[in-house]
Formats: structure tokens, sequence, C-alpha cells
């Protein structure tokens, strides 16, 4: 069969197929269904064939198509269509198997591929770049012969004896082991990793090289390549196809996880009887990255690593990820149109639904991993390479997918149209459209508090002891009228030492304008009084601050009930309100998102936290023109129960987590001296869903584009 198919023609529109590809029988699938492969060796590609495809290229050979069909009838008793030949031709064609010079459907339209297409290909290239820089064939075959015991079963019972002993070493002093994780928040940490990682691979390939040497597989190249934009080792042994053995296979898989677990029980060994140091560090290094490695990468078959290829072989399911792939979007299309159309592949029903689960499973490891890489390089390394590589990886991974998904709905269209299923479907779909492209008003709740009355705040602007306490509480004030008077002997002892060294400096002027010195003496001394008089005049302003006035005309309330001529108060302590008699008034404060586009005069409604107290209709009459520093409510923090999440800094202010700014809000209703907290309810302007949505990624973008 092998010479047959090697010599099979093109004539009469059949293409020929190349001379040098190499025919061979693989290991049957689970079911025991005959398997063929076709090497490539220029491309050092394998390509799994089904029995019938098989028996289908050995009879293509230089005939008409009419009498293709009737070898085919005659010689394997099977019968065949235009329509398969037309498969079978694309194949061919697609993975440039034939000797012909005609082009696939994809390389006919590489001169007519749009910018788009381009950039496509130019992010897949870039995230799944291979290059190929050694052939590590003979170095391998001299190798062997020394590493040949450590391939064998006793060499691996061996290790796993030390990894016990390792790991019971270990757990005599496990708090010093979890400690030494803290080492890799460092940039000598991560350096440390990094190179214990390069350390990692490199045997982990290696032991991969060796195991396929063994068992026959010539390895021609080995080099590094880039998965989703990191860069990994990693050496060819696609050979392994080849061999009939499933055993040989799944432990050329496994050489690469098993050589990393010696690395790794070694490293576990060596560092239980290590003291304390750089070398210890490194050794840690080289366990915890690569324990970490083997386990949870490189045996996760979710991603095309080990794990998959070990999963392929022993469920006897070979390039099953595509193959669960295609389900999974045929299975997505049943469960959206109902389209009763057979599966791409018949399985059993519990093997069906796993594949269905993994399909799905794969797609969302693989959005985290490629999240997560974009993430690590945006904070760690480079911005504009992580921005790069993550618009790269959704064009590629989510919009192109989704678009070649409509394309594919838009050529079943009739059928979905006469489909209920498909019918309600679309309905769904155009509804989720509405909801979320129509505009609608927006409804903003601003955290507020109303007072009765216009109500000014009396806060201590610095620490003192009080000296005289000259209102009380109720009493009615004036504007500027003294509350509280405080002392502060620093202050006091800073203005008289001020005033002792000018009383200094201006005899000191004078007498040299008696005895008319040095012209340079009398400049120092006079920039020395200046500094003084600085000094002099920023104590008299704090001692100002000692006096603590009213802000307006009013009725003192609220006044703190621990203030006593002779205490101490602290800086920033609320020491009293003062409540005007006309003009009720709520205060909030508002974010940056829901302030867009919010006018004044708009009308709204204050509901309190209360439900005894009600709501009330009130009119959007102030916001500030900048984000305020600090939250001066207290009662809207999310320190004192608030909304506002906001945290006290060092000095006591209640420093906001995003940009607030302050709002108020005229309210006719009657007067209260108790301070309400509550909500404002009131309408935005117009907007989507999508459009919010795009607004707040075009946000964060500008925010985090500075490079």
């Amino acid at each position: 069969m092998v010479e047959r198919l090697q010599a099979a023609g093109g004539v009469a529109g059949l293409p020929e197929i190349r001379g040098e590809l190499q025919f061979m029988p693989a290991t049957p699938d689970a079911d025991g269904a005959a398997v063929w492969l076709i090497f490539d060796p220029v491309r050092e590609r394998y390509f799994r064939l089904a029995e019938r495809a098989a028996a289908l290229l050995e009879c293509w050979r230089g005939q008409s198509r009419d009498r293709f069909i009737t070898d085919l009838e005659e010689e394997k008793g099977l019968l065949t269509d235009a329509q398969e030949i037309q498969a079978v031709e694309h194949f061919l064609r697609s993975n440039e198997l034939t000797v012909e010079p005609l082009r696939s459907a994809h390389h006919q339209g590489t001169g007519q591929r749009s910018q788009f297409d381009r950039f496509v290909e130019l992010a897949r290239n870039f995230m799944f770049l291979r290059l190929r820089l050694i052939s590590p064939a003979r170095f391998l075959e001299f190798v062997l012969p020394v590493v040949a015991p450590l391939l064998s079963r006793s060499a691996v019972y061996a290790v796993l004896g030390i990894a016990a002993v390792g790991f019971y070493l270990v757990s005599r002093q496990w708090d010093v082991f979890v400690a030494e994780i803290t080492q890799f928040m460092s940039f000598e940490g991560l350096m440390a990793s990094l190179l214990a990682l390069a350390l990692a691979k490199l045997v982990h390939e290696t032991a991969h090289a060796l195991v396929a040497t063994k068992y026959g597989v010539r390895v021609n190249s080995a080099g590094v390549c880039f998965y989703f934009g990191m860069p990994l080792l990693f050496t060819d042994v696609t050979g392994a196809w080849k061999l009939k053995s499933r055993r040989q296979r799944m432990l050329i898989d496994a050489a690469g996880v098993i050589a990393e677990l010696y690395l790794a029980a070694f490293a576990t060994l060596v560092w239980a009887f290590l003291d304390d140091g750089p070398l210890r560090s490194a050794v840690f290094s080289v366990a915890a990255v690569t324990w970490m490695t083997s386990l949870l990468v490189n045996l996760n078959p979710l991603s095309r690593f080990d794990g998959y290829y070990l999963a392929a072989d022993l469920v006897r399911l070979p390039n099953f990820g595509p193959r669960a792939g295609a389900l999974g979007t045929w299975f997505m299309r049943e469960t959206l149109f109902g389209l009763k159309r057979p599966p791409p592949e018949y399985f059993a029903p519990q093997t069906q639904f796993w594949l269905v689960i993994y399909a799905y499973a794969s797609w969302l490891y693989r959005m985290s991993v490629m999240l997560g890489i974009s993430l690590f390089l945006y904070t760690a390394a480079f911005k504009f390479l992580a921005i790069f590589l993550m618009l790269g990886q959704v064009t590629v991974f989510i919009f192109v997918p989704v678009r070649r998904e409509l394309q594919e709905w838009w050529k079943m269209r009739k059928d979905i149209v006469s489909s209920r299923r498909g019918v309600a479907t679309m309905a769904l779909c155009i509804v989720v459209l509405i909801a979320l492209f129509v505009p609608l008003p927006k409804n903003i709740r601003i955290p507020a508090v109303f007072h009765g009355s216009q109500v000014n705040q009396v806060h201590l602007k610095r620490a003192g002891k009080i000296s005289q306490i000259a209102a009380q509480e109720g009493q009615l004030v004036q504007k500027g009228q003294l509350l509280v008077r405080l002392d502060d002997p620093e202050l006091d002892s800073k203005l008289a030492k001020a005033n002792h060294e000018i009383a200094l400096l201006n005899a000191r002027l004078a007498r040299l304008a008696a005895a008319d010195r040095e012209l340079n003496e009398r400049l120092v001394l006079m920039q020395q009084l200046e500094a003084q008089k600085a000094e002099k005049a920023a104590a008299e302003r704090d001692i100002a601050e000692l006096a603590v006035r009213a802000p307006a005309a009013g009725v003192l309330r609220e006044m703190a009930p621990d203030l006593r001529v002779g205490s101490w108060v602290p800086k920033s302590q609320m020491l009293a309100t003062v409540v005007a008699e006309t003009g009720a008034v709520v205060e909030g404060y508002i974010s940056e998102a829901d302030r867009q586009g919010l006018e004044l005069g708009r009308q709204g409604r204050f509901v309190a936290d209360n439900p005894m107290v009600g709501s009330f209709p009130v009119k959007f009459s102030f916001i500030s023109s900048t984000g305020v520093k600090a939250i001066a409510i207290d009662e809207l923090s999310t320190s004192y129960g608030g909304s506002v999440v906001s945290q006290p800094d060092s000095r006591g202010d209640l420093k906001p987590s995003d940009a607030q700014y302050r709002v108020e809000f005229a309210a006719s209703t009657p007067r209260s001296e108790n301070a309400i907290r509550g909500v404002v309810r009131i309408s935005g302007p117009f907007e989507s869903f999508a459009g919010t949505f795009f607004q707040s990624v075009f946000q964060v973008f500008i925010r985090e584009a500075g490079f």
C-alpha cells in the first residue's frame, strides 16, 4: 500500500501526491479502528488518517475522476461521490501534500488579505513563534549511554525514596520552608526564580529528547518557542507519533515531568541539610519552582503541554483537543438553535459529555493564562508589550473565533429560522442587544446627609490645651465670634525664641552700623533676621488658629461633651456645629462616573435611612469643580457606617479610594436640628449598558496609558 500511495498520480484533475511523503500504520483508536499516518519530512509534520481515507488515497492514481470512482468500487468495494473527492483534494492541498503548484483557498486569498487579516497572522505568529537553534541528534546519541541508568525503573524508585526522605526532613522545619516563599516578592527572588525555571526547562526538554532517542526517534531540532509571548525551550519529538507502542509514547511524554521531579526531589533533600545563606535560597528556588511547574503546569491537560499528550495517549484519543473543540461548537449550536445535525464525530454519551466539558474548560483556562501573563508583564515588565500582547490575544482568541462563528450562523440562517429554538434564541439575542445598546435614563444614588438648616462643622485646626470656653451649646453666635481658645506652650516658646533672636540680630546690626564693619557680615545678619521674622510670622499664624471662631452666624449645636478648661484636645476633632436659622440643605458626594452629564437644577428625591423620616424632593444646586481631598462628612464614610469608601490617613483625614465630588441639594422641607443620613435618587443622562462599559474601559486605558 505504501508504494502505491507514493506512486499515486494526478491525471484529469486529480492532484499528484508528493513522492517524499511517508505512509505508515499507527496505533489503532480506542474503538479498535485502524489508523494510518502520513509523515511530511520537509516540515516534520504528521497527519492521521482513518481507514477509509487511507483506502481513498490508495486508489488515488493516474486516472480521471470517474475512473477513480470505478477503481475504488472494484478494488475496495467502497462508494464515493464528488463531494468526498473534493474534501480529500482540499485536505491534500491545504496541507501542502501535493506536487502541483496549486494553492489552497487560504493561500489564494493571501494577495487580497485585509490589514486585519495581516494583524491576526502577525499576532498569532508572535504568540506561537518557534525558533529552531540547534540539531541535537548527535549529542543525544553520544550522551544517551551515560544517562541511561537514570532512565531505568530502578532510578525512578530511588528518586521516589529520595523525595520521601526530603519531604520528611522538610516537614521537621516546615515553618522555615514556608517562610522562604517571601523571597519571591523581591527582585533578587524573582531573578532566582527565573533562573531556576530556565534550569528546570532545560532538564525537562533534554529528558524528552533523550527518551525519544532511546526509542529510535530522531530529534532534529531544539530551540526557543514563545507561548503567549513567554519564552520556553523546546525539543522537537513529533517523530514519536510513528511509534506503535502506546507505552513508549507515554514515556516520552512523561519524561520531562519525571526529570523535573528528579531535580525537585534532589533540591528538596539538599535544602534540608544546608545552612541559611545564598546557596540555600538558590536551592529552595529550584525546588519550589520545579514542584509547581511540574504538578500545576506540565501535568495540566487543559494546556498543550505534557499532560495533554499523556491524556491523549491514556484515553486513546489522539488530537482530542481540536476534536473536543469541534464537538463543543456543535453542542453550542444544537443547544442554541436545535438544528438536529449529526455531531462531527460519534462518541459514547459519557465520552461526548466529558469532551464538551473539556472544550469549554480549556477555553476558559487559556483565557485565564493569557490575561495572567499580560497582567504580569504589565505590572512587572513592559506596559507597551503587555498591551500589544493583550490586544493580539483578544483579537486572535475572542474576536476572530466569534466572527467566524457568526459567519457560520449566517450560512445556516435558513435552518435557524425554520427551527423553533433558533427563532427563540434569535429573539432573545435581539432583546439582549436592545437592552445593551438602547439608551435608558440612568438612576443615580448619591450618599448624602440632610441638614434641616445650613450646618457648618467646626473642626480644630491644631492640637492644644483649652484655656477658655467662650460660648455654650444653644447660644446664638455671630460669624467670627470666639468659641474656644487653646494654648500650646511649644508655640509660645517658639514665638518667644523668635522675638529674642530678632532683638539680638537688630542689636548686632545696630552695632555694625555704628562701627561701619564689613558689608558681608551685615548681609549674613540681615538674612538671619529675615528667617527669624518668617519663623515669628508662622508661629503667630499657628497661635491665631488656636482661637476657634464661628464660621457663620447661627445656633451652636452638638458641642463635644469632653470640652473642659485645662484638657488637651487633638487636631481635626469636631468641636461643634453652627446651624443657620434658614436654608435647609442636603450634602453628599458623587463619583467621577456618575457626575458625567448631570446638570444643575435637576430634580431628585432624598430618601432617609430611617424609614420614620420618609422622603422629600430636592433640587441639585452645587457640585465642586475638583475632587475632594478628604471626606468632611464623617457619617458618609465607610469608617463610620456610610457608603463612601474611604480610609483614615496618618493625619486622621478620611481619604476617598476614588475621585469624589461634593454636591449640595436645596430642600424645601421643615427644619430639623439633627443630621439625617440617606441617599439622593436622581435621574442622570440617557446611557446604554454597552456605552457605559466601553467608557469605563476607555477611562482605564487612558489612566494606565502613561508609559
